[in-house]
């Protein structure tokens, strides 16, 4: 957040002998213009509370039928942190001050279906889960594949892998959404293909537990990660370092026109700040959503220092309030 700092030493290295060092010095100083005219007067984001983050990592918000589904890496009271930890799928109803309950648990075949779940995302026209079922060594993500699970009554049934995808490589973030009017799975891979790190594809819809072999989204990638898709009307957000941003991962929207994606926007602040800003999540009124930072505050209680760990933050727009004085007069 030294952004001052930052420009001259990035405006020494544009002007090196490095070409490598000087497109991403070029890129950063972008980057640093975006960050010091930014306009964030419209929008508040603010920590989901307590009875939400914990002072481990929070990730992946999505809000179905009131109740905020996420996934924690919490430990159980008195637990110590070990060489292999578990990602619990948890949620949590609105209070009655409209804020959110103690989380608990998500369905129990769901969470018994693997030590460690990630990345939940729902259709809630065909009451579908997304969520993969993950590995780690240490904290360093080893596998992960998409699965599906379907509503029935009150319970989720168990989950079963979405066929079609690569099974060989990292495979996270399903997002469902539609492309020339067929439905698809958006997602992020780290296979062979893209342009560099994680890339974000799509895969058409064949049946319940079939798509078809994906497809790279195109201009959006970069050589860097592109992670965290999120599509409703016609708008992907997802996160990226590629694009010139304020620090870290940003959060970046591109509009689709029936044939192709624009130029990625840089959403700005207060959704983005000088750390990790992933998983946005946006109502289809555009009024309200999340996000996960690692940003510093004054809430966040984590377990490493002010930029430890990722929490989940409410995103509010501002709503313009004009009161009108009205009054009558005589002729005179």
């Amino acid at each position: 957040g030294k952004y001052a700092e930052a420009a001259e030493v990035f405006r020494k290295i544009k002007d090196g002998d490095n070409d490598t060092y000087a497109n991403l010095s070029i890129l950063e100083l972008k980057g640093i213009l975006l960050a010091v005219s930014s306009d964030s007067t419209n929008v508040t984001v603010s920590s989901a509370g307590p009875k939400v983050n914990t002072k481990s990592g929070e990730y992946s918000p999505f809000l179905m039928e009131n109740e905020l589904y996420f996934t924690s890496s919490a430990l159980e009271s008195g637990a110590e942190p070990g060489k292999d930890y578990g990602v619990k799928l948890l949620r949590s109803q609105r209070d009655k001050d409209g804020g959110w309950g103690k989380s608990t648990e998500a369905d129990a075949l769901i969470t018994a279906s693997s030590p460690a779940i990630g990345n939940v995302a729902f259709s809630v026209r065909d009451q579908t889960m997304f969520l993969t079922k993950v590995t780690f060594h240490g904290e360093e993500l080893k596998t992960s594949r998409v699965y599906y699970s379907i509503r029935e009554g009150n319970a989720w049934t168990d989950p079963a892998i979405v066929q079609g995808l690569p099974d060989s490589f990292i495979v996270k973030n399903p997002m469902p959404g539609e492309l020339y009017g067929r439905d698809v799975l958006f997602f992020s891979t780290d296979a062979p293909g893209g342009k560099g790190g994680f890339d974000i594809y799509y895969a058409n819809k064949m049946s319940e537990t079939e798509y078809s072999a994906p497809i790279n989204a195109g201009s959006i990638n970069t050589a860097a990660d592109e992670l965290t898709p999120y599509y409703v009307d016609g708008k992907l957000y997802f996160s990226s370092e590629g694009w010139p941003g304020i620090g870290g991962l940003d959060i970046f929207v591109s509009n689709w026109n029936g044939s192709e994606w624009s130029v990625p926007t840089n959403m700005g602040l207060p959704y983005n700040s000088c750390t990790d800003d992933i998983y946005y999540k946006i109502a289809a009124d555009g009024e309200k959503g999340f996000l996960v930072s690692n940003r510093a505050d004054p809430e966040s209680k984590s377990l490493k220092g002010k930029t430890c760990c990722d929490d989940i933050y409410s995103v509010t727009k501002r709503k313009l309030v004009i009161e009108l004085n009205a009054f009558a007069k005589d002729d005179k």
